[in-house]
């Protein structure tokens, strides 16, 4: 029985895909965001697609500030803008690090503290 048993959780964990999703991590558009907390109380966060890098963020993407974003709700809300609007131009397979900033007026439209 303990053979039969044992049989059966590995077949199991053999079909558990690689990547499993971490507390820190929001599945959108079939893309992992994960936002951490930088060293000064700010957000910033990296996205991925099948395991590999997008979209690194390392300074905050209005202002440049390495302090990141205020909350992690607003790391998240500009992520997935991010995912829909700048992702598509970026399917090379190559992460965007320090992308271009984008206009306050996206914040203003997020409802986003970019400072």
């Amino acid at each position: 029985m303990f053979a039969l048993v044992s049989a059966i959780v590995v077949e199991l964990n053999a079909q558990t895909p690689p990547s499993i999703k971490k507390p820190n991590e929001i599945i959108f558009n079939n893309h992992v965001i994960r936002v951490y907390k930088t060293s000064s109380s700010g957000y910033l966060y990296d996205i991925f697609f099948k395991d590999n890098p997008v979209i690194q963020q390392k300074d905050n993407p209005f202002t440049g500030n390495s302090d990141g974003l205020k909350t992690k709700e607003d790391a998240l809300k500009i992520a997935k803008w991010q995912i829909i609007h700048l992702y598509p131009n970026n399917r090379n397979g190559q992460p965007g690090n320090n992308l271009q900033k984008i206009p306050m007026e996206v914040a203003r439209q997020l409802n986003i503290s970019a400072n």
